[in-house]
């Protein structure tokens, strides 16, 4: 799985087949607390869109993909108008920040939206989230010494911190 994903020489049904044998031992080196540095090093198709969606099926019987889209066109405008709400009232630049989103990008992207909400509903730092990285960048060109240890967003061309007041 490794010479297939240096050599970007896969299909997804390949990398599903794959993850579902190998999902005994994912979890394994998961569940022991291996370093999330050391996982992609392992298991690097578990951080890719196939391999983790796969892992998540195997893992909760859920589709990932299928159910974090039906549930984002069913809940995800009520869930954004509430956070809107409630965050009008704690911290007024969170919105300020989501309209030059908006601007910025020409139309607001609800995902995005709801992500940022989040956060600042929280009270989690942006940059724990998320690590930016220069738009052109491949993923081997990612320095991971400077990726959090937790788990995170790489975003590709964005400035950074959008929450942050300008």
């Amino acid at each position: 799985m490794k010479k297939m994903f240096k050599d970007k020489n896969y299909a997804a049904e390949d990398v599903k087949e794959l993850i579902k044998s190998t999902y005994y031992t994912q979890r394994k080196d998961i569940n022991k607390g291996t370093s999330i540095l050391k996982l992609c090093q392992e298991w690097p198709f578990l951080f890719h869109k196939t391999g983790m969606a796969e892992h998540i099926q195997q893992l909760t019987g859920i589709n990932l993909m299928e159910a974090f889209f039906t549930n984002l066109d069913k809940k995800g405008e009520r869930i954004l108008n509430f956070l809107k709400t409630v965050l009008a009232q704690k911290e007024n630049q969170v919105l300020e920040s989501l309209l030059k989103l908006a601007n910025e990008k020409g139309r607001s992207s609800g995902c995005t939206e709801m992500i940022l909400l989040l956060l600042a509903f929280f009270g989690e730092k942006e940059e724990h989230m998320f690590h930016y990285v220069e738009k052109t960048s491949l993923a081997e060109e990612v320095e991971m010494e400077d990726v959090p240890a937790t788990p995170c967003l790489i975003v590709c061309g964005m400035s950074e911190p959008s929450l942050q007041s300008s």
